[in-house]
């Protein structure tokens, strides 16, 4: 058993690593962050799924794989491309999105379309979801979470999604605005270097941003980028956005306004922190902004922290 690679065709870069499992009921959604893209930055993790030592952990999951304009466009906008997003998936995948493409007068295409042309091998009705961001990535997911969190439509409990008719390839039944709702907040939320609390580089990076001319030509590059903007300490996007998560999380006590994060120890981009609320700070030894959230051979962790 592996998984499979199916690109979206509408959605340019996003993706699903679709389990061949028959039955799956856990979706791990990733959100890239600033300067990443949705392969680069979870590279390695595609291929180590399907190792025999975690299969058992990764195996009866599909991976989504979200891909928005990291850096240039305002967190608000991205926040409204995830949630249509997730809305695609939770709590079935459905839509053109997830189905195999035709041909005309093709054999092949014909006959997969007689036994329905779903790219899931079983149909999917998600129980268990993993919400998991790197960078910018996570800020995006904590407004989504948010905005959810306010919708009219939430309910306390999870309701028992829909079915589809007649299995794969049937008539998809459509999942009330709860039940899309209620799933991601009841889901669990891991980050990676969230950039909850604003841009502070150290290092080399801050002595090149403090150097007068050629920091203050790098600053103003950077300030063309809206999520820049946004991500700045004292900004007021960033301040309203923790506001809103704590009063939400006293006033709520959802499980995805909660979150826990995973740092490097040589983090130089961000100031590293988190919520009131939130789980304590995991620390992954000699890892930087860039490289914490990349599992390879000899660093698993990030995938032992997305299902922890």
């Amino acid at each position: 058993m592996g998984h499979y690679l199916h690109a979206l065709p509408t959605l340019r870069g996003s993706y699903v690593l679709v389990s061949e499992y028959d039955h799956v009921d856990q979706a791990v959604i990733l959100v890239h962050g600033y300067g990443g893209d949705a392969w680069a930055t979870w590279a390695k993790l595609q291929d180590l799924i399907d190792e025999s030592e975690l299969e058992a952990q990764w195996g009866g999951c599909d991976i989504y794989s979200f891909q928005y304009r990291r850096g240039t466009k305002d967190i608000e906008l991205s926040t409204a491309e995830l949630l249509k997003f997730l809305q695609l998936i939770l709590p079935t995948p459905a839509g053109v999105e997830f189905e195999i493409p035709t041909l005309p007068d093709d054999p092949v295409f014909d006959s997969l379309a007689q036994d329905g042309n779903s790219v899931f091998p079983s149909e999917r009705i998600y129980t268990d979801v993993v919400l998991a961001g790197h960078s910018e990535g996570g800020v995006v997911l904590r407004n989504a979470v948010a905005r959810l969190a306010k919708s009219p439509h939430v309910s306390s409990e999870i309701p028992c999604p829909p079915r589809i008719a007649g299995g794969v390839g049937g008539h998809i039944v459509e999942a009330e605005p709860s039940t899309y709702v209620s799933l991601a907040l009841h889901s669990r939320l891991r980050l990676f270097a969230p950039a909850l609390l604003g841009f502070s580089p150290s290092g080399v990076l801050g002595i090149v941003m403090h150097t007068p001319v050629l920091g203050d030509l790098l600053d103003t590059i950077m300030h063309w980028s809206a999520a820049y903007q946004n991500l700045q300490m004292d900004d007021s996007f960033l301040l309203d956005l923790r506001r809103r998560t704590e009063e939400l999380w006293r006033a709520t006590s959802y499980p995805a306004l909660r979150a826990k994060s995973l740092w490097g120890d040589r983090e130089h981009v961000l100031r590293v922190g988190q919520y009131d609320h939130d789980d304590p700070i995991e620390l992954a030894g000699g890892e930087t902004h860039k490289s914490v959230c990349k599992a390879r051979e000899g660093y698993v962790t990030p995938m032992e922290f997305i299902q922890s």
